[in-house]
Parts: C-alpha cells; structure tokens; sequence
C-alpha cells in the first residue's frame, strides 16, 4: 500500500473520530455543566440570586398551586430527550428544584 493512501485513512478516521467525539463527549459535557451549574440553586434563594447564579431561564410561566401562584423558571438540558430542570419560586424565594423528563 502507498504512503499517501495510508495517509489518506488515517486522516479520514481521524475525521470521523473527531466527529463522534464532537457529537457524544462535547454534547455529554455542555448536559454535565448545566446541570452543576443548576444544582447550584438552594431553597430559599431570592429569584435574583438564581439569576445571578445560573443565567436566564430558556422558559418562565406561572403554575397554580392550592392558594398560590408559582412561578417556574425552566432550564432545558442540551442534548438530552427534553429533559427540564424546573426552578419554583414563591414570593420571590426558591420553594423547590426539580428534575423533569
């Protein structure tokens, strides 16, 4: 076989790994850092606070909740079967973080 054949697989498998790579680990990492970084909300943060500490939400909407209104900030997991980390907040402080499927 020539060298500039063998040069030629090798670069082609080296791009496919390379795309495998992008597709699964990168994909893995950026669920991975989400994921701590939303972990990191507490019961009893102001809403601010989870703003400062997280970034905005991709969704926000009111939910009903016996007497009271909650609200949900919503943070949606990259690369995942629209998995959801849900934020409820009342008045104004973290009532719960919840993981939804």
């Amino acid at each position: 076989m020539k060298p500039s054949t063998m040069v030629i697989i090798i670069c082609c498998c080296l791009s496919v790994g390379y795309g495998l790579y992008l597709k699964y680990f990168v994909g893995a990492y950026n669920t991975f850092n989400r994921i701590s970084r939303v972990s990191q909300a507490k019961k009893g943060m102001t809403r601010q606070q989870v703003l400062q500490t997280l970034s905005t939400p991709d969704s926000t909407y009111w939910e009903k909740s016996k007497a009271d209104s909650l609200l949900v900030m919503a943070y949606e997991l990259p690369d995942t079967d629209g998995s959801h980390i849900l934020v409820k907040l009342l008045n104004d402080s973290v009532l719960s973080v919840k993981y939804q499927q």
